[in-house]
């Protein structure tokens, strides 16, 4: 498996600093109580008593683990801490569309006996290539960037239709460039 882009990671991090549990180990571990990350409970990596230290190694112990459903431990972390907050809190969106996009930039490639047949290796992007990739993905970041304040501006349940597609296909294009940089 890869790793999280440098982007994903600091909003990740971000994120669960404002709106997750961890002041304390203990108070983190009490969020482990629910059936869909429990697994993990009394494995949780101890950090010093700094926030920061802890949502790393959080991160850093749960991005290469996975149930046995084949779904990932920090996925099923953010769905849980979303599931947990007010949906009309900023942070429920928050926590729910990190998610989606780190569910969707964790995906297990298929193995030999699940694919149809062997895939195609994308040749990696030429110098000039690349730089238009890099250059898209920052435009596409900075569009995801602005949607996302809007975004802010409404609750769950208020937010416009088409301000919540333009962010899914955002959040998607931008997957999709960053993954093609990695290729």
């Amino acid at each position: 498996m890869t790793g999280i882009s440098s982007y994903l990671l600091n909003r990740l991090q971000t994120t669960l600093l404002t709106c997750g549990p961890f002041a304390s180990d203990r108070e983190l571990k009490t969020v482990f109580i629910d059936t869909r990350i429990n697994p993990w409970r009394d494995s949780l990596p101890q950090a010093d008593d700094n926030p920061t230290s802890r949502v790393q190694a959080i991160i850093d112990f749960l991005y290469d683990r996975h149930n046995t459903h084949a779904e990932n431990a920090l996925v099923l972390l953010l769905r849980v801490l979303s599931d947990r907050t007010n949906p009309h809190d900023a942070c429920h969106r928050q926590l729910a569309g990190l998610a989606d996009e780190l569910e969707r930039a964790t995906k297990r490639a298929p193995t030999p006996e699940s694919a149809s047949g062997p895939s195609p290796t994308p040749a990696p992007p030429t110098s000039a290539q690349r730089k238009t990739l890099e250059r898209t993905l920052a435009m596409a970041r900075r569009t995801l960037d602005i949607l996302e304040v809007q975004a802010a501006g409404y609750s769950v349940l208020t937010i416009p239709a088409h301000l919540t597609i333009q962010l899914e296909d955002q959040r998607r294009k931008v997957a999709e460039l960053e993954a093609r940089l990695q290729a």
